[in-house]
C-alpha cells in the first residue's frame, strides 16, 4: 500500500487513481497515506495529541506552531477515537 515493496514496481498497481510506475515518486503516494509503524509506536517519546498534530506537517514531531483550526481538528479526531484529555496527553505508547 505504501509503495515500498519491490513487487509494487513489477505488478499493475493503481493507488489514488495513479498507476504506480508512471513517474510518481514514493512521496507522491505517501502524501495520501497516514500510518504509524509498530517500532515508532514503541519508541515515540511524545504524547498522542502531538502524534495527531504532527500529521499536518508530515513530521515525527512538532517543529512549528499549530493553528487553532489544526488543534480543533485534532480534538475532533481524539473524540472520534474516544480519547479524553488524559489519554490525549499520555505518552504515545500508553494507549492500547
Amino acid at each position: 500500500m505504501t509503495g515500498d515493496h519491490p513487487q509494487s514496481c513489477s505488478n499493475d498497481l493503481t493507488l489514488f487513481g495513479i498507476r504506480h510506475g508512471s513517474g510518481e515518486t514514493i512521496w507522491d503516494i505517501k502524501q495520501h497515506i497516514g500510518y504509524v509503524s509498530s517500532s515508532l509506536h514503541l519508541d515515540y517519546r511524545f504524547n498522542v495529541r502531538t502524534v495527531i498534530l504532527s500529521g499536518f506537517f508530515d513530521s515525527i514531531a512538532l517543529y512549528q506552531a499549530t493553528s487553532e483550526r489544526q488543534k480543533a481538528l485534532a480534538r475532533q479526531w481524539l473524540a472520534l477515537l474516544g480519547m479524553n484529555n488524559a489519554l490525549a496527553d499520555a505518552p504515545f505508547h500508553s494507549p492500547s
